[in-house]
């Protein structure tokens, strides 16, 4: 995940912390603990709340940016703007953490060299109006894109053999989560709506021999393919992309090797934090296939 930070004694002591989650209703200590670990050498990192909470609050449904607006009303946080692009600093960070001397230095820059934007007022109870869409909802379409599918053909990708090595990444640039209403992004395989049925939350696909049953496998197949498609579509923000027969088939054999959704979705969530496949590379091109 992230990298190996110090917490001292006194954080759990902290009054302002405190307050800041008593006053919101959200889980502002253990938010702030989790940032250490996500922040740079300066204590930096990308503003971007649905890709930081899917790092640190997978299995929880809040609205991490409410999260983000808290610490930053209680002046914990900085948040600032450098062309265009959107970041947040700790701000006592230097103060209390004794980095290591090989840690990459931070290639995100400073709060002096942009503009800050202000903490909004702060909230005093926790909004449970938020519209809640599940990875696999049809509702993931209405995402209106602002430019065309970039998508390339080329390059590493979720590969089978690479599966163990995406896995072992850590996160030091994360790929926002761009839906156009709050969602929650998790790795948790979803219910059949009609049986509660888990579908392929650990184990492969059955090999069925009963006609009904083998169509039910092959259905059940089919609605785990969607999920990963479009798991895929959000993580890498490729809205435009087909979910053509060649990319059927390579889910299909993934599942079939013996992966589960939970698995390959991991994957796809660890080759977004991979600076090579996001573009960092000679080449200047990603491979997100």
């Amino acid at each position: 995940m992230g990298r190996i930070r110090t917490v001292k004694p006194e954080l759990f002591i902290h009054d302002e912390l405190y307050d800041a989650e008593h006053n919101s209703g959200l889980p502002c200590r253990l938010a702030f603990i989790g940032l250490l670990t996500l922040v740079d050498r300066e204590g930096r990192f990308h503003w971007k709340p649905r890709q930081i909470k899917a790092q640190l609050f997978p299995y929880d449904e809040l609205e991490f940016s409410q999260v983000l607006e808290a610490l930053k009303n209680s002046g914990f946080l900085t948040h600032y703007q450098v062309e265009g692009k959107q970041y947040g600093v700790i701000k006592s960070f230097a103060n209390h953490q004794k980095i290591n001397a090989k840690e990459a230095k931070s290639k995100l820059p400073a709060p002096e060299n942009g503009e800050e934007i202000k903490p909004e007022p702060p909230l005093t109870e926790r909004n449970s109006s938020e519209k809640v869409i599940p990875v696999n909802s049809g509702e993931l379409h209405s995402r209106t894109p602002e430019g065309q599918e970039n998508f390339s053909g080329e390059g590493i990708g979720i590969e089978i053999g690479d599966l163990g090595t995406e896995l072992e990444h850590g996160t030091e640039h994360g790929r926002e989560l761009c839906l156009k209403d709050p969602c929650r992004v998790d790795t948790r395989p979803d219910a059949d709506e009609q049986t509660g049925e888990v579908i392929l939350s650990s184990e492969p696909l059955p090999e069925a021999t009963d006609p009904k049953a083998r169509a039910s496998s092959q259905q059940k197949q089919a609605r785990a393919i969607d999920d990963i498609f479009q798991y895929w579509q959000t993580i890498m923000d490729h809205p435009n992309a087909r979910l053509d027969e060649k990319r059927r088939k390579l889910i299909r054999n993934a599942l079939k090797t013996g992966y589960a959704v939970n698995d390959l979705k991991t994957a796809i969530l660890g080759c977004s934090y991979t600076p090579h496949n996001m573009g960092d590379n000679d080449r200047g091109q990603r491979y997100d296939g």
